[in-house]
């Protein structure tokens, strides 16, 4: 699913487990600007920062779509246009969490392969693992020990098989995308 792919490596460029500062405020090596979260005391997230409604608003539109093949070539969300810097609010970064676990099983509901549900799983649980490690060095935005652990699961064997089986998959029967 490339459009949460992407969502989740501007989550690890845009707030730790990458060597740069580009989207730091300024020209820091140290600091990390963080988007100020305005969720209520109760927690409510539709009351939160306008990052997490505008993830919101990408998660949604995904579990709205009724067509994997739409998902999971991006056009669903193609007009949806992200700035990176939406995921240094956590509440944004919940969202998307949350959101990735939703949209797989939504996927999982919808591809009627046994072939492919598994690896639907895989990826799931890989990149909610990828959003946990961004979120635990979201204070540390050089730390090589968050790179080195999503580079660690973006490289199992279980994972790359997933990425093939799901593009395979894709390439058969997603045509016309």
């Amino acid at each position: 699913m490339r459009v949460v792919a992407a969502a989740v490596l501007a989550a690890v460029v845009a707030v730790g487990c990458s060597r740069t500062d580009e989207m730091t405020q300024g020209r820091s090596e140290t600091t990390l600007r963080i988007v100020d979260d305005d969720v209520s005391a109760d927690g409510d997230l539709g009351d939160a920062s306008e990052a997490a409604r505008q993830m919101q608003v990408l998660v949604d539109r995904l579990l709205d779509s009724d067509d994997a093949c739409a998902i999971l070539t991006q056009r669903e969300a193609a007009e949806v246009q992200l700035d990176p810097t939406v995921l240094l609010s956590s509440s944004a970064r919940r969202v998307l969490a949350e959101g990735i676990v939703a949209v797989y099983q939504h996927l999982v509901t919808l591809v009627d392969d046994p072939t492919v549900k598994p690896a639907l799983v895989v990826q799931q649980q890989t990149f909610a693992q990828v959003l946990d490690i961004v979120d635990r060095y979201a204070d540390s935005p050089t730390s090589e020990r968050g790179a080195d652990e999503v580079q660690a699961l973006a490289s199992t064997p279980e994972f790359l098989a997933a990425s093939q089986t799901v593009a395979t998959w894709v390439t058969a029967n997603c045509t016309g995308f």
